[in-house]
C-alpha cells in the first residue's frame, strides 16, 4: 500500500507486496537473534502510448530502477539500499523482535562521482514524498522475500484506485535521461532536483493568472529553476506521468540550468510561433533532447477524456500533420529542434543533413560557451560555439542552419543574419526593428533607437511577452570598471498612447531588471520624451547586453494594459 514518510507524506492506498518466509524455523528462545536477509523486487505499471492514447490493455510491469528501499522495524529504519537494473534489492538486517515492513521511496540518489538526487513529491500535500509500503512481515527464517508493485489505478474505465505507479514512471524517464548524459560525460554530478506531481495538478492557473503550486493550478507541466519540475496529473483532462517526452523535455530545461545557463523567458509557445530567440532555443533544444534521450523522434502528449486524445509531432519534421514549418528561422523552436537532432543523429534524413556529432560536443557547449558567454543563449551562440569546436564541420553545420533560413552569420551575436521573420501585421514593424539582432551601443556615444512591437504574435493574439520583436537588444563594451548609467527615452509611439519602457542588463546571466513606472506628470501623449527609464549599475570591464521593451507589449491584452504596439526608444549608456 501507499504510506507516508513520518507524518508529512500523503497517506494513500495502493498495491502492496507479499512475503515469502524461508523454511527454516524461528530461532530458539533465549538464543541471540541471527540476522535476516530481506530481498525482493520493486515494479510499477508502465502504461504505453498507442497512437495518441494511453493503452491500458498493454500495461507492462516495469522494474523500478535505482530507487531507495528501506526496511523499517520498531518504528525505525534498520536498513537502506537501492534497487538494481532489474528492480531488485537485498538487505541483511538484525532480526526484529516483531514485524518489519519494506517501503520503496520515490527517490533516486547517488553520492560520489557521478552523483544525483531526485525526488517525486506531492506539491498539493506540502511537498510530501511518495512512498510505496508493503504489508507487515514477521520473519521466521534466515531470509524473507518482499516484492512491491505500484499499480496504475485504472479499473478498465477510469482511475478508481490510487495511481501508485505515477511517481515511479516519472523517475524511470529521469533515469533514462540521466544515463543518456552520463554516456557522454560519465563523471557528471547533477544538482538535486525535486519533481512535483499530483492528481490535483490541473491545466489551469490561479485567479491571478499565475501558477498556484499549493492548489495544483499549475497551468501546464513546467520547470522552475527555483523549485524544480511540475507535472500535470488531472485525469480525464491532462496527465503527464506516462508522457515520456514531456518529462524528458522538462528535465532538459533542468539540465540547461544545472550544467549550463539558459536565458529563456519561457511563456506560451505553439506551432508557427515566431519567438524570442532565447525561448525558441530552449524549447527546441528540450524537444530534441527528449528524442535523443528516449531514442524516439515521435513526441507525444496524451490528454483529454480517458487519456485517449492528444497531439504528436516528429522532431525531425514536419510538425505533425500541419505540413512544413510555416516560419523557419532563429526564432522558431521547430527549426532549433530539427537542427539539434540532425547534429546528433547519424541517419541523414535530408540532403543538408551531413553531420553526426553525437551529444558530447553539444553538452560541452552547454557547459562552457553557453554557460559563460556574454551573448544571450540562442541558436546563434550554440551553433557558433559548435563551429569553433568542430571547424572541419563548419560547412555541414552551416548547411543545416541554412535549410532553416538561419544565417549566414559570423558571431554568437548573429552578426550578418538576414531573416527578420514574417510579421502578422506588416504595418506594425519597420526595417531595422528586428535586424541586426543586437544593435551596437558605444559607451558615451550617441543614443541608438530600439523598437518594441507586438507584430509577431501568433494569429493576431497580443500580449504574449515571449514573441519576436517584443524585446530589442543592444550590446556594448564596458571599457573599465565603474558605475554606468542607462537611459531609454521614448521617441515614437502610437497616437494618444503613453509608453512604459523597461530594461534588463545581462552579463553571462541576468544582472539588473529595471521596471520603474513613468512619472504621470512628465509622461503624456503630448510629451512622449517624458516616458523614460533610467538606472545605474557598477560593472567591470567587458561585454554586456541590454534588453529594452515596452511594458504593455509584454502583457495580456486587457482593458487596463492592452499592448500599444510599435514603440521606440533612444537608448544610451554612459560611464558616470
Amino acid at each position: 500500500m501507499w504510506a507516508g514518510l513520518a507524518a508529512a507524506a500523503p497517506l494513500l492506498s495502493g498495491c502492496g507486496g507479499g512475503s515469502d518466509a524461508a523454511a527454516a524455523g524461528a530461532p530458539n528462545a533465549g538464543a541471540a537473534s541471527p540476522p535476516v536477509v530481506v530481498s525482493g523486487t520493486v515494479t510499477f505499471d508502465r502504461v504505453p502510448v498507442s497512437g495518441l492514447a494511453l493503452d491500458y490493455d498493454a500495461v507492462v510491469a516495469t522494474p523500478a530502477r535505482g530507487i531507495v528501499v528501506e526496511i523499517v522495524a520498531g518504528g525505525a529504519v534498520v536498513g537502506r539500499a537501492e534497487t538494481d537494473e532489474r528492480g531488485r534489492y537485498s538487505l541483511t538486517v538484525m532480526r526484529p523482535a516483531g514485524e518489519l515492513y519494506v517501503r520503496a521511496l520515490a527517490e533516486m540518489r547517488r553520492t560520489g562521482t557521478p552523483a544525483w538526487e531526485y525526488r517525486v513529491v506531492d506539491n498539493t500535500q506540502g511537498g510530501a514524498l511518495f512512498v510505496l509500503e508493503s504489508d507487515p512481515v514477521l520473519p521466521e527464517g534466515s531470509s524473507v522475500t518482499v516484492d512491491l508493485h505500484a499499480a496504475s489505478g485504472w479499473d478498465g474505465k477510469r482511475y478508481s484506485e490510487v495511481r501508485a505507479a505515477a511517481p515511479f514512471a516519472i523517475l524511470d524517464v529521469v533515469r533514462d535521461a540521466t544515463d543518456f548524459v552520463l554516456a557522454a560525460a560519465p563523471e557528471t554530478r547533477f544538482p538535486p532536483l525535486t519533481l512535483h506531481w499530483s492528481p490535483s495538478n490541473v491545466p489551469s492557473r490561479g485567479p491571478d493568472g499565475q501558477p498556484n503550486f499549493a492548489t495544483g493550478e499549475i497551468g501546464s507541466s513546467l520547470y522552475s529553476p527555483s523549485a524544480g519540475i511540475f507535472l500535470l496529473g488531472a485525469a480525464e483532462s491532462d496527465t503527464d506521468e506516462y508522457d515520456r517526452h514531456v518529462i524528458a523535455h522538462e528535465w532538459a530545461h533542468y539540465l540547461e540550468h544545472a550544467l549550463g545557463r539558459s536565458d529563456s523567458i519561457g511563456g506560451p509557445h505553439t506551432r508557427g510561433d515566431q519567438l524570442d530567440m532565447r525561448t525558441a532555443f530552449s524549447e527546441g533544444f528540450a524537444n530534441a533532447f527528449s528524442a535523443m534521450a528516449l531514442g524516439d523522434t515521435r513526441y507525444v502528449d496524451v490528454l483529454g477524456p480517458g487519456q485517449a486524445h492528444g497531439f504528436s509531432f516528429d522532431i525531425e519534421g514536419p510538425f505533425g500533420s500541419g505540413g512544413p514549418n510555416p516560419h523557419p528561422g532563429w526564432f522558431s523552436e521547430e527549426s532549433v529542434q530539427e537542427i539539434v537532432y540532425d547534429l546528433f543523429d547519424d541517419e541523414p534524413d535530408t540532403p543538408e543533413d551531413g553531420v553526426a556529432l553525437g551529444f558530447g560536443p553539444m553538452l560541452e557547449v552547454l557547459a562552457s560557451e553557453l554557460r559563460d558567454g556574454r551573448a544571450l543563449t540562442s541558436v546563434f551562440a550554440f551553433a557558433d560555439a559548435l563551429r569553433a569546436r568542430r571547424p572541419e564541420q563548419r560547412d555541414a553545420i552551416d548547411a543545416l542552419l541554412a535549410a532553416q533560413r538561419i544565417g549566414p552569420f559570423e558571431t554568437p551575436y548573429g552578426d550578418g543574419e538576414q531573416n527578420a521573420g514574417v510579421p502578422l501585421d506588416a504595418t506594425a514593424v519597420e526595417p531595422g526593428d528586428i535586424l541586426p539582432v543586437y544593435k551596437r551601443l558605444e559607451v558615451g556615444g550617441d543614443p541608438v533607437e530600439l523598437c518594441s512591437t507586438n507584430a509577431y504574435n501568433y494569429l493576431g493574439e497580443t500580449g504574449f511577452y515571449n514573441k519576436l520583436g517584443t524585446r530589442a537588444f543592444a550590446r556594448f563594451e564596458a571599457p573599465a570598471s565603474g558605475t554606468y548609467r542607462f537611459e531609454a527615452v521614448t521617441t515614437r509611439l502610437p497616437p494618444g498612447a503613453t509608453a512604459d519602457p523597461d530594461m534588463v542588463l545581462h552579463g553571462a546571466g541576468l544582472l539588473e531588471l529595471s521596471e520603474g513606472e513613468p512619472d504621470d506628470a512628465l509622461c503624456t501623449p503630448e510629451t512622449p520624451e517624458g516616458c523614460a527609464e533610467r538606472f545605474e549599475r557598477f560593472l567591470g570591464a567587458g561585454e554586456y547586453v541590454l534588453e529594452v521593451y515596452e511594458w504593455t507589449n509584454t502583457q495580456a491584452a486587457d482593458a487596463e494594459h492592452a499592448p500599444i504596439g510599435r514603440t521606440c526608444f533612444d537608448v544610451s549608456v554612459s560611464l558616470r
